[in-house]
């Protein structure tokens, strides 16, 4: 009786197993579908062969300081997605970018999945950062990437009343993951992916995170630089590539 039991109950187990894997897998899906859309940028028009490099997730202490010297020694101006729970850390260095030619722009509060929560939560995010930064800088970037790359439909309602522009990126390095993205790794699909009027995604700092190594994009930089430079590619910050204001009147 037990063992026709066990032949009676392992099919629908089995069964239940993986009816439930089906639906997780459908919950996700939809999920994607519903809230998350791909990080768009405005179509690039036809221009010089300027490139930007942009560097998200900092301000981020000492790798920030690096790569401020890389760039300044080599007269390349940047643009920098600051987060602004990272600016309340290192105010100093958001200063420093500024006063070396750089661009700030708006990467929220605290580099959360923003594209999914509602607009006044949203709303409420950037502009906590807004505060931040403005402390830190006297300054209200008007330029704003979204973490992941992740825009909702929301988001892009809430960006274009608050009167935000959108910035994506055309190369997308992952030197995020030093574990696994090697220097050599950055260099090479930044060198394949560059095209002119082209936006660099690269990282100083990884979302909130404390002491996380940057190692593989500040060895790989001077290196981008010099090859992109032979090629005949002058730097500019993200506004140039987007024609858009980069920020905010300060009343």
């Amino acid at each position: 009786m037990k063992i026709a039991s066990y032949i009676f109950v392992l099919p629908i187990a089995l069964f239940s197993v993986t009816l439930g894997i089906f639906l997780y897998y459908c919950y996700e899906v939809a999920l994607s579908a519903t809230y998350i859309v791909p990080a768009t940028v405005s179509p690039f028009p036809a221009g010089e062969r300027d490139v930007a490099l942009t560097f998200d997730d900092g301000p981020y202490g000492q790798p920030t300081e690096k790569l401020l010297t890389i760039l300044k020694n080599r007269h390349v101006p940047a643009t920098f997605f600051i987060v602004g729970k990272n600016v309340e850390k290192y105010p100093l260095e958001v200063r420093q970018e500024i006063a070396d030619g750089n661009l700030i722009a708006n990467h929220t509060y605290n580099h959360t999945h923003v594209a999914l929560l509602g607009a006044a939560s949203f709303k409420q995010n950037i502009a906590h950062a807004d505060a931040v930064i403005f402390k830190a800088t006297g300054l209200h970037p008007r330029i704003f990437r979204a973490p992941y790359g992740q825009i909702s439909p929301t988001m892009l309602a809430v960006l274009s009343q608050e009167g935000y522009a959108l910035a994506d990126w055309t190369v997308d390095t992952n030197d995020w993951n030093n574990d696994h993205t090697t220097s050599q790794g950055v260099i090479r699909v930044v060198t394949l992916g560059v095209r002119s009027d082209g936006i660099v995604l690269l990282h100083d700092g990884r979302d909130t995170q404390l002491g996380y190594p940057r190692d593989n994009m500040l060895q790989a930089l001077p290196s981008i630089i010099t090859h992109l430079k032979n090629k005949g590619y002058t730097f500019v910050t993200v506004d140039k590539i987007l024609h858009q204001q980069p920020y905010f009147p300060v009343n």
